[in-house]
């Protein structure tokens, strides 16, 4: 048996002190062939210390593994039982607060639970491939178990509206439905019964453990409404087992009467989740996805229905007609400044899940644009007064301008051109340069009042000159007035030197347009940058579309 823990407060015989978060697992006891297995039986041991906040565990018996996740550290981690002192991180980004976990033993899939951000996941145990499955109708999921010989999960949701959910393991909304949402309020702890095919699920809030059969019928008390706080629960053999938040206790009893309730295990300070470690629990079945991965090229996940397995894409992106392969990557996607990150939305799939790009330095990201030819993503950040610029995958960043530079803020790409603008609010100016950073140079720097958005429309000119008109927001903040839109036609020539970028040079003018406005949002094709009060930059890829929004308060 293995439990999730969060302290030790016994110090008796075969108990090894801990002050912190522990997995540990019984290694022998006289009733195992009953499954019972009482406190005289009992020897813990502790087998991965040092965690912060254990709150879901579960196992690969045949590959001694533990899978375990933690929610202060925002993890979920895996653990050989022969070598518990290295921990491999398989999950930690955008992973919030992963409530339950279970294993795929069959297919080697793990699925889990996130409370806060109300999702379920699916990736390879390695964490590769990682893909939202579900992401409606949940409120607070907590429990997650797994019947792959049938291709079915099933979970708890303790949110506004509790219930026990079920549905195909390949996130199929047609396959889901709610089991039991009657006489329910905090169904914490669930388990499978794969002998007699039953669900267990406990109540922390009415004090019971029930159970039901797959389809949610034949409902029935097995531990009436007289626990303490019921937590998680798990089988093995004739008896039932759950850990208890008031008693900090581990409990047992015969799972089809209820009787016979014994004590496994006393003065644990926060007991978590637990589950037999047996083999029994994780009965072989067919792998539809044994074979070449069942053909797909990314995720083969098991599925109730012919031919009870389908391929699937990791999240944002799409799977091809051939429904085998998936799209090399997100092909239309929103990218948002949210000061600290920068994060990407996909559009490609139905879900819209963000992700934070993996970028350094990011302190106070403000505006952002991108050029789709070379994919390089450009931004403002006025903490650390640089304008910066990486590929997606975060490869190749670089600081482009950083020397008086005061509070950057708007920026846009002419991406005719091949040129970078920005509003500077600390200056008052408005520059350019190559999109490399050189032949830097100021082009407005009177008239102007903390200048901010800035967005270009470069398709009129020839290859000789450009004319630009540009929209240029102003807060006003300095006259106290509400704030004025800018438009200005700026016309620049290009004098080719001998080296494919050029230089700046010859004539330019302007020609200014000035009106109220105040935090009105600006739009062109296919660049643009406008800016709301409190938003959040945005900037839309793929059908030629690109927008913006920043965040400022």
């Amino acid at each position: 048996m293995i439990t999730a823990s969060n302290g030790l407060n016994s110090t008796g015989s075969g108990v090894r002190l801990a002050i912190h978060t522990v997995v540990c697992q019984p290694p022998r006891c006289s009733a195992c062939g009953s499954g019972q297995v009482s406190s005289a039986d009992f020897e813990l041991v502790v087998i991965i210390p040092g965690l912060e906040y254990a709150a879901a565990v579960d196992f690969i018996y045949e590959e001694g593994i533990i899978f375990l996740s933690d929610v202060t550290q925002e993890v979920i981690k895996r653990v050989a039982l022969n070598d518990t002192k290295h921990h491999r991180t398989v999950a930690s980004k955008d992973l919030k607060s992963p409530d339950g976990l279970a294993v795929d033993w069959i297919a080697h899939k793990l699925y889990w639970t996130d409370s806060e951000t109300n999702r379920i996941e699916v990736s390879n145990w390695d964490g590769n491939h990682r893909k939202v499955l579900f992401w409606q109708r949940l409120d607070l999921p907590r429990a997650i178990t797994l019947d792959p010989q049938n291709g079915y999960m099933y979970w708890t949701d303790w949110g506004e509206v509790p219930k026990i959910e079920k549905a195909g393991m390949d996130g199929n909304e047609e396959t889901r439905s709610v089991l039991i949402d009657e006489n329910i309020v905090w169904p914490n702890g669930l388990t499978i019964d794969y002998d007699d095919s039953k669900l267990y699920w406990a109540d922390a809030k009415l004090g019971f453990i029930h159970s039901c059969d797959f389809d949610g019928k034949n409902r029935r008390a097995v531990v009436k409404g007289k626990l303490s706080h019921p937590f998680a629960v798990t089988l093995y053999g004739d008896y039932l087992y759950w850990t208890d938040w008031d008693t900090h206790s581990i409990h047992g009893c015969d799972k089809t009467t209820g009787t016979g309730s014994f004590i496994v295990m006393e003065n644990i300070y926060s007991p978590m989740d637990i589950h037999a470690y047996m083999r029994s629990r994780q009965p072989k079945g067919q792998n539809m996805c044994g074979k070449n991965n069942g053909g797909c090229s990314h995720l083969c996940l098991l599925s109730p229905t012919d031919p009870y397995y389908v391929c699937a894409c990791p999240t944002g992106v799409r799977l091809l007609n051939d429904k085998r392969t998936c799209a090399k990557g997100a092909e239309n996607r929103l990218l948002i400044a949210r000061r600290r990150d920068i994060r990407q939305i996909s559009l490609d799939t139905p879900d819209y899940t963000d992700f934070v790009l993996p970028f350094n330095n990011v302190k106070n990201a403000i505006a952002l644009d991108y050029d789709s030819s070379t994919g390089f993503l450009y931004w403002t950040d006025d903490k650390v007064h640089t304008i910066q610029r990486a590929l997606l995958n975060g490869s190749e960043q670089e600081i482009l301008v950083e020397k008086d530079v005061d509070q950057p803020d708007g920026i846009a790409i002419d991406w005719i051109a091949k040129n970078l603008y920005w509003t500077d609010t600390g200056t008052n100016r408005i520059e350019v340069s190559r999109l490399n950073g050189t032949s830097r140079k100021v082009i407005v720097s009177d008239r102007l009042d903390e200048p901010r958005a800035i967005c270009l429309d470069p398709e009129a000119g020839n290859q000789n000159s450009i004319n630009i008109n540009i929209s240029c927001i102003e807060t006003g903040i300095k006259s106290g007035s509400m704030g004025r839109m800018v438009q200005m036609d700026y016309y620049e020539r290009w004098t080719p030197v001998g080296s494919e970028s050029g230089t700046m040079g010859g004539r330019h003018q302007w020609r200014v347009n000035q009106g109220c406005a105040i935090w009105i949002p600006v739009r062109s094709e296919p660049g643009a940058m406008g800016y709301g009060h409190h938003q959040q930059g945005l900037n839309s890829i793929g059908g030629g579309d690109q927008w913006g929004m920043s965040p400022r308060l």
